[in-house]
């Protein structure tokens, strides 16, 4: 899917430099094929867009683009969050726009180079 205000970030897993990028929105009319596991949730105010969920790496040194397996507690389709790295293989997703509307939701995500585990924080700071 093309795509905007999605969040990337670089990693780096076994000595491989990757980019990240993790869900978005954008035109669902693209003839991109779906990810598998990944949601896809359309707009009323825009008709012919829809936010999504895919995560994809992208393998600096091949150009290669690949679709992980992701486990643990993925993401809603989101877009317009805040996407940080921790360290080499994790990173933090903060907020956000999904169906159910703006979004305080805290996700860790770890990463290896052919997946990643989503781990939703529950209640960060009470509310």
């Amino acid at each position: 899917m093309m795509k905007h205000l999605c969040g990337m970030i670089a990693i780096k897993v076994n000595g491989e430099d990757y980019l990240v990028v993790i869900g978005g929105f954008g035109p669902s009319s693209n003839n991109t094929p779906k990810q598998p596991g990944a949601q896809y949730r359309g707009e009323r105010l825009n008709s012919g867009y829809q936010r999504c969920n895919e995560i994809h790496f992208y393998k600096v040194s091949t150009g290669q683009w690949i679709s992980p397996t992701v486990t643990g507690d993925r993401p809603p389709p989101i877009y317009g969050f805040t996407l940080t790295s921790i360290n080499n293989s994790s990173a933090i997703l903060f907020g956000g726009d999904t169906a159910n509307g703006e979004s305080n939701n805290v996700y860790i995500l770890n990463f290896t180079d052919t997946s990643v585990n989503c781990s939703k924080l529950s209640n960060p700071g009470g509310s």
